[in-house]
Formats: structure tokens, C-alpha cells, sequence
């Protein structure tokens, strides 16, 4: 369990330590609203798995070059709001 919060983790810019806490839980939550906005808009079909990993980026990347948005595969505020979160 612990590698797996380690490769979370790594994978999303966070302190590396293996312990799930607040801030590794925050990134993992937002993963997953985003994916499930992503969803709901009929966008994709993706697993919401709280994991922002390739498919995640590139759906995000399209999303945003659809909308008009800066295209960089971050889901920022501008990014956020457009998906109504």
C-alpha cells in the first residue's frame, strides 16, 4: 500500500512520503471530480480513478482546446470552471 501512495504521489508532484494525507488527499479527490465532469458532459467514457494519468491529461487537453482554453493538460481554475466544478 505504502509504494502505491508513493507512486501516487510522484506521479502528481507531491511530497513523496507514502503516507495519505490531507494534501495527497485533496489532489485525489479533485482527480476524480474532474473525471467525473469529464463523464457526465458525455466527453469520456474513462474510469473515474482519482489517478491523473495519460488518458486523464489527454482528455483535459482536449477538453480545453475545445473550449477555447489554454491547452496545457493542468486543469486549472479556468479549466475547473468550465467543467462546472
Amino acid at each position: 500500500m505504502k509504494a502505491g501512495v508513493k507512486v501516487f504521489q510522484k506521479a502528481h508532484g507531491l511530497h513523496v512520503d507514502g503516507k495519505w494525507g490531507p494534501k495527497t488527499q485533496e489532489v485525489f479527490e479533485l482527480n476524480e471530480r474532474i473525471q467525473q465532469a469529464l463523464r457526465d458532459k458525455g466527453y469520456t467514457m474513462q474510469i473515474v480513478d482519482g489517478f491523473k494519468g495519460a488518458q486523464t491529461t489527454a482528455n483535459i487537453r482536449d477538453w480545453q482546446g475545445r473550449k477555447g482554453l489554454y491547452v496545457d493538460g493542468i486543469a486549472g481554475h479556468k479549466t475547473q470552471n468550465s467543467l462546472g466544478l
